[in-house]
């Protein structure tokens, strides 16, 4: 398959998503383009070295915890009993299942497994530190201080977490909403792939549905949002029109593809400087 055929089947399922109304969720639409890739194989790599790293790192130190049991079992902590190691890995199952059959894998629904992770977490470093206390307190401020046990991109999540504090966030409805805030009039028209919602909180605007962005309609501002707007229609003559008949607005905050997520792999500590910027159209008064 050459780059030619990958580019049709995309548009092939991008056209089936916008008549469906799929289109507004991105993510799926990426998740699905994935399989029309040529270079598929080469992401199953990159996922079992990459960012299921800390699944070889879980491996490789639960057997050399069972071999240091098997030796010397006095310098590992005992197990639970059997009824609560069935029932942990029974709801932890319960809980995988619930994210990998429907698509739903947010960070949010995974946090009732997470104070479980960390009890685990505590006994396993607490063995560690009972056979060796300096590989123990090594282990414990790496945990504590830093992420290389979760993720293979090493940070510091407390200096993360302290510069968001002391650092104004700015997303991209931070500064759509002041625009509008600044320069819209109660009772005008807008439309927006995405956040929808938003403005319908924070302005006094009557806002189109997404579902019918890429519609033929000439509401006062029209807002973009290119991480959820098709590519193609930056190309049709509907985004031309508009070109022409409005005024081109550039916004000093990123366009990135959500405000923040809560999520730890797609949350931004900093605002993101080198995203492309917030576009939004104001339709120009005909006299």
């Amino acid at each position: 398959m050459n780059n030619s055929d990958v580019q049709t089947h995309q548009a092939s399922y991008e056209t089936i998503f916008q008549q469906t109304g799929l289109h507004d969720d991105a993510r799926f639409y990426r998740w699905v383009a994935r399989f029309v890739n040529p270079h598929r194989e080469s992401r199953v790599l990159d996922v079992a070295c990459g960012e299921g790293g800390l699944l070889a790192f879980m491996a490789v130190s639960s057997a050399v915890w069972l071999l240091a049991r098997r030796r010397k079992p006095a310098a590992t902590l005992p197990l639970p009993s059997a009824s609560i190691r069935w029932f942990l890995m029974l709801f932890v199952a319960a809980q995988v299942a619930f994210l990998l059959v429907p698509d739903q894998r947010h960070m949010r629904y995974l946090i009732p497994v997470v104070p479980l992770l960390v009890i685990g977490e505590a006994w396993w470093l607490a063995s560690c530190w009972r056979r060796s206390h300096a590989i123990g307190a090594l282990l414990m401020v790496l945990a504590l201080f830093t992420n290389v046990l979760q993720s293979p991109r090493v940070r510091i999540p407390l200096a993360d977490l302290v510069g968001e504090m002391t650092h104004a966030y700015r997303g991209p409805m931070d500064g759509v909403i002041a625009y509008l805030h600044a320069h819209a009039k109660p009772g005008q028209t807008a439309k927006i792939p995405y956040d929808d919602r938003t403005l319908l909180f924070y302005t006094d605007l009557t806002v189109e549905p997404p579902s019918i962005f890429t519609q033929d309609s000439y509401p006062d501002w029209v807002i973009i949002r290119r991480d959820w707007i098709p590519a193609a229609f930056f190309t049709g003559g509907y985004f031309r029109r508009v070109e022409a008949a409005y005024e081109r607005i550039e916004l000093d905050v990123p366009d990135t593809q959500w405000q923040n997520r809560e999520d730890p792999g797609s949350h931004h500590f900093r605002t993101m400087q080198a995203a492309p910027r917030v576009v939004i159209y104001h339709r120009r008064r005909t006299s």
